[in-house]
């Protein structure tokens, strides 16, 4: 017979008691179960000690087997990464290396190719990998030079041969972030005086002034105004940007806007305005009107598009099919 009791803490659980454990059992009883055990106890361990005979390897047979010694060429391997503390992943055939708070590059040998001397450091892309020293940022190529000295307060990857760059400047009594972008040989592209930006892609970055955004070509050029709440990097010839009241839309790089795209396939690309599929070039011109409810993509010149309940092909002049 036992009696349950219930103990709650963090979490609910059940102890059962037993009652039994608490009364004696008879002296003749109990060496009746002594004897049962020893018994028990010994054909237990005869059984092992066969067993183990039969089928017990040789713990150097084992090893031999199952393992392989590593090579002197591995071994000092192992030993020259072991000096870090950390080690980061590879990019470019390089890695972040860590050494009593300093950071530095190795290779896949776990040769040093940077000494840890810099507060921190980025990955390589493109041949460059940022690295600080004293709150400010710069440049190093692969065998260690310096190609832009730290003197930025913050910088970001290289993307298509330039590199968003961050000074803090007074205004008005206020630290305030500027943006601008530098070119490998630390040539200030784009002079910093955005409110913020984003990295060259295709050609183009999105900038933020008087609180709009716009965008920008490698020259510093303006080539769609200030107009947008927020705005998106470009990809496949098309960006996603927001209007003053949030609205999301898509514009080509000719700043045209559109309420759905299908990428470029074949020299086209399929854009949608009020409902209506139509197509433009890869230059951004309007090759196909907007008339189409249903569109494909162009595939050898052609693409299948649908009117209502009619499908059919068209060319790129947007002329049908006969048949």
């Amino acid at each position: 017979m036992s009696q349950e009791f219930e103990k709650t803490g963090g979490m609910r659980r059940k102890i059962k008691f037993s009652r039994e454990a608490d009364h004696e059992t008879p002296t003749a009883s109990r060496r009746e179960n002594i004897l049962k055990s020893v018994v028990v106890t010994v054909f237990i361990l005869a059984a092992l000690i066969i067993i183990f005979k039969r089928v017990n390897i040789p713990k150097t047979k084992r090893a031999s087997a199952n393992e392989r010694k590593l090579t002197p060429a591995e071994r000092e391997r192992i030993r020259k990464f072991n000096r870090y503390s950390s080690v980061g992943y590879f990019h470019e055939g390089y890695a972040r290396a860590e050494k009593n708070g300093k950071y530095g590059f190795v290779d896949k040998n776990g040769n040093e190719i940077i000494p840890p001397k810099y507060e921190w450091v980025g990955q390589f892309k493109e041949g460059v990998a940022r690295v600080f020293t004293n709150d400010k940022a710069g440049y190093v190529e692969k065998k260690g030079k310096t190609v832009i000295p730290e003197k930025y307060d913050d910088a970001w990857e290289f993307s298509q041969g330039f590199a968003k760059v961050m000074v803090l400047k007074k205004a008005e009594g206020k630290t305030v972030q500027h943006f601008g972008f530098v070119n490998k040989k630390g040539v200030e592209v784009v002079p910093a005086i955005y409110e913020d930006a984003q990295s060259f892609y295709e050609g183009l970055a999105a900038v933020r002034k008087d609180k709009k955004w716009g965008y920008i070509n490698t020259k510093g050029q303006v080539l769609i105004p200030f107009q947008y709440k927020e705005a998106q990097s470009f990809y496949d010839g098309f960006a996603q940007v927001n209007d003053e009241e949030g609205e999301p839309y898509f514009i080509s790089k000719a700043g045209d806007r559109y309420d759905n795209f299908r990428h470029y396939v074949d020299g086209a690309a399929a854009v949608m305005r009020k409902g209506k599929w139509g197509f433009i070039d890869e230059a951004g011109k309007l090759i196909i009107n907007f008339r189409y409810d249903e569109v494909r993509d162009f595939k050898k010149g052609y693409v299948q598009v649908r009117i209502g309940e009619k499908r059919f092909y068209i060319n790129k002049e947007g002329k049908r099919l006969k048949g």
